[in-house]
């Protein structure tokens, strides 16, 4: 499924994940969202921006590369 333009993700633990142009794979069981495009990523006690991004739902795992910049607290 691919999600174009803006797009904001939700998690039920209060992260946000804002992006642009996702695509999201649930093959083979799984749920991976993915975008060459920049990332904004905040939770509780985090807040990163990035170019580009792969999320593993399942494993609940995120990758951010690319000018990857974060400010935690």
């Amino acid at each position: 499924m691919n999600l174009f333009g803006k797009v904001e993700v939700l998690s039920s633990s209060g992260s946000t994940m804002s992006s642009y142009n996702l695509i999201v794979d649930q093959s083979n069981g799984g749920e991976v969202y993915k975008t060459s495009d920049s990332t904004h990523y905040q939770t509780q006690v985090s807040d990163i921006r990035a170019k580009r991004m792969h999320y593993d739902a399942k494993t609940k795992k995120v990758e951010l590369t690319g000018g990857v910049l974060g400010v935690f607290e």
